[in-house]
């Protein structure tokens, strides 16, 4: 031990780390706080943007980078997020949710984002933002069930969807043009053309890529079944009745708040809006399911629902 070293004060083995400023006038600690700075400088950055519409030709203008996101509706700020793969997809997903529903215009959405590094997305930067976005009740849509959420997958739609899909459900009444209408095509590619022009986002049917063995074992009632849609402007319904009836008995198209399904199944859904489903009598349509409850503002015969039902007769 040198001189110098005798006279520096020696820290007893295990003692305590010490507080900033109280080491010694010539030593101290620092400790970067960041969440302090996130806290003040990152809604004070997504605040100094300028919302723009939530279209595909905004988003296709952004890069590869991930980050932070904030979506409006009507010009009011709704939701918070964080993209997972890039800030690009995670918009367009929203988008898409937003597309062909009831009570819900895309047209009406606009979003604004922040790019983040490494070092700021590992301290879950969107929390912050949504605990102050909260605080002062500009992020509804992060605490209502269904906004976000990704399809289910196949068995689980049986389940309560989401109070967002529920108050916003599927326009199942819109009317399509469909590619190769007025000529026989099989039915396989009938469903492809009705997945490509539906305008929401969950249009799902048994294919190649299902799953479920029982799905693939069904995938033999395509085969040499062919359907002429009709042309024109026709409803969704329509097309969907047409397809039903040249499939096999025991087959089922149900519309649901989140989307479309097509299987070889018999199952009255609890929250089915409308469908058709094949049995010896024909094409009859599927029970309504009656777990839908009206918005607390609105009489249950003034739902969006009950809207779009009135609207067709049915």
């Amino acid at each position: 031990m040198t001189s110098f070293d005798a006279a520096r004060p020696q820290k007893p083995v295990g003692s305590p780390a010490q507080e900033r400023g109280r080491i010694t006038s010539y030593a101290d600690t620092f400790a970067l706080d960041l969440h302090k700075a996130l806290l003040e400088q990152l809604p004070q950055a997504l605040d100094s943007l300028a919302p723009v519409p939530l279209t595909e030709e905004n988003i296709g203008d952004l890069g590869t980078e991930h980050g932070v996101y904030q979506l409006f509706h009507a010009g009011q700020p709704v939701y918070i997020g964080k993209s997972q793969k890039t800030l690009a997809a995670r918009l367009d997903s929203h988008r898409r949710r937003c597309r062909g529903r009831v009570g819900i215009d895309v047209a009406d959405m606009s979003f604004r984002c922040l790019y983040v590094d490494k070092f700021v997305d590992a301290t879950s930067p969107e929390s912050v933002l949504i605990a102050q976005y909260r605080a002062s009740g500009r992020a509804p849509w992060n605490f209502v069930e269904g906004f976000a959420s990704n399809d289910p997958g196949r068995g689980r739609g049986s389940g309560a969807p989401g109070s967002w899909l529920i108050d916003r459900p599927v326009d199942h009444t819109v009317p399509l043009r469909i590619s190769g209408a007025g000529a026989p095509m099989p039915v396989k590619q009938a469903l492809d053309h009705l997945k490509e022009a539906v305008p929401f986002d969950l249009f799902r049917y048994a294919s190649n890529l299902s799953k479920d063995l029982k799905d693939k074992a069904s995938l033999v009632d395509y085969e040499g079944r062919e359907v002429t849609l009709e042309p024109g402007d026709v409803s969704l319904m329509s097309h969907l009745r047409q397809i039903i009836d040249r499939l096999p008995l025991g087959w089922q198209a149900t519309v649901q708040p989140q989307g479309v399904i097509v299987y070889r199944e018999n199952v009255d859904y609890s929250y089915a809006i409308d469908g058709w489903r094949k049995d010896e009598v024909g094409v009859i349509p599927v029970p309504r399911g009656m777990a839908l409850p009206a918005p607390r503002d609105q009489p249950r015969n003034d739902t969006p629902i009950a809207s779009a039902r009135r609207r067709t007769g049915r």
